[in-house]
């Protein structure tokens, strides 16, 4: 089973290779139903590769599942005895109801993808803080969730943030790791 860590360097060496066509990257990324087919559908897609695992898309109502091939627990495919891994990804500003179904499911790892305003948009003091706002409600949500059933010591949680600079930047990501329920204060981002 994939760890944090180890999910965050196949995110990264394949994130990578995606950075070798800047052009298309940086066209499709303001284009939010393109850059979420993108995301969910080939890009999360050649991340599990990395992972030598399966991925499927919307698994109940969930973005993408990572599993394992073959280890069913009935039937002859299709209920994997684990879930290795739960993606969320939002391209707006609701990730709230994306954190919430992270919370519901079991999984050793849980991600969240979602994104920043660029940074040359944080004209305001709303847009300025919106992130670090936003971690706080998500920790926030995991604390109260873990106090009427607490996740196992293992469970990690991996927030990814993607933004840029400018528009004529290409996203770059920052991360968060959350261990086992350990839901306090938001630590600074690190950057990939």
């Amino acid at each position: 089973m994939p760890t944090a860590d180890e999910f965050i360097g196949a995110f990264s060496a394949q994130w990578n290779v995606e950075v070798e066509d800047a052009d298309s990257i940086c066209s499709i990324y303001p284009a939010k139903r393109l850059w979420t087919e993108f995301m969910q559908d080939s890009f999360l897609n050649r991340v599990s590769d990395w992972l030598n695992l399966q991925m499927a898309r919307e698994w109940y109502t969930l973005d993408c599942v990572y599993y394992e091939e073959g280890a069913d627990v009935y039937g002859d495919g299709g209920y994997p005895a684990c879930l290795q891994v739960l993606i969320e990804h939002e391209n707006e500003e609701d990730v709230e109801k994306e954190m919430y179904k992270l919370l519901m499911f079991r999984s050793p790892l849980k991600v969240l993808i979602f994104y920043d305003y660029d940074e040359d948009r944080k004209t305001t003091d709303r847009r300025r803080i919106w992130l670090h706002e936003k971690l706080e409600t998500l920790l926030d949500m995991g604390q109260q969730v873990d106090g009427h059933w607490p996740e196992a010591d293992n469970t990690e949680y991996l927030f990814l943030v993607g933004n840029r600079e400018d528009e004529n930047q290409l996203p770059r990501w920052r991360y968060l790791i959350v261990n086992g329920g350990n839901f306090g204060e938001p630590l600074p981002l690190v950057f990939l």
